[in-house]
């Protein structure tokens, strides 16, 4: 039982890196690489971030508001790869509009995984030691380290940044699309929940059921 609860816990966490760590924040460090070599302007800068953001809220939305989103491995799967091809095409890319609308796609997708991968988790080891669901979370941070160390030591090209990236979303991808909701445990459970897709009510009681799981709950509030 233990050896399967840390499977669930591999399959979110690399859910969360390759979403949140890498599709959403490898954007950070390749920054000043585009500004150098692409003449990317701040405003231009600014403009992708909030693109993402948007993205982001739309898909964060999306998955609030529906529960067979919210709880679908299909949805988990596509948005994985969609977001991976987002990375794939930035380098190619030529112009502002093209970035624009890159970064959005992977904003969307980005929460779709982040809201399937939390479910997964909660679902799975919600009934389990509270701590576990902490390892889960800590993919994010993973995420994030791994693809600013990658462009570090490989500086060069933003476009090499992208493809680093890339080559690291690809590795973490492949355990999280095995990540799946319990939909029957979810249906068992779906008395004390409201109509949306993701369980906040849940989620709280989990993950502030210790003090130590406190500072997690803060993290997604």
């Amino acid at each position: 039982m233990m050896h399967a609860n840390w499977a669930h816990v591999v399959r979110g966490a690399a859910a969360l890196a390759a979403a949140m760590g890498i599709g959403r924040f490898a954007y950070t460090p390749i920054l000043p690489l585009m500004t150098a070599q692409a003449n990317i302007t701040p405003q231009l800068a600014g403009n992708l971030a909030t693109a993402n953001y948007v993205g982001y809220l739309a898909g964060a939305l999306a998955g609030i508001a529906s529960n067979r989103l919210a709880r679908s491995a299909m949805a988990l799967r596509v948005s994985l790869v969609v977001l991976v091809a987002t990375l794939a095409a930035m380098p190619l890319a030529s112009n502002a509009f093209g970035w624009l609308g890159l970064r959005a796609v992977a904003g969307f997708t980005s929460a779709v995984v982040f809201v399937i991968a939390v479910n997964s988790m909660l679902d799975h080891l919600g009934d389990h030691s509270p701590h576990l669901p902490g390892w889960g979370f800590g993919g994010v941070g993973v995420g994030i380290a791994l693809s600013a160390v990658l462009v570090l030591a490989q500086p060069g090209a933003a476009g090499q940044g992208f493809r680093l990236d890339l080559d690291l979303a690809l590795l973490v991808s492949d355990p999280a699309l095995e990540a799946r909701p319990d939909g029957n445990q979810h249906a068992d459970k779906h008395a004390g929940k409201g109509d949306g897709g993701y369980d906040f009510a849940r989620a709280h009681q989990i993950l502030s059921s210790r003090p130590r799981s406190a500072s997690i709950w803060w993290a997604m509030s």
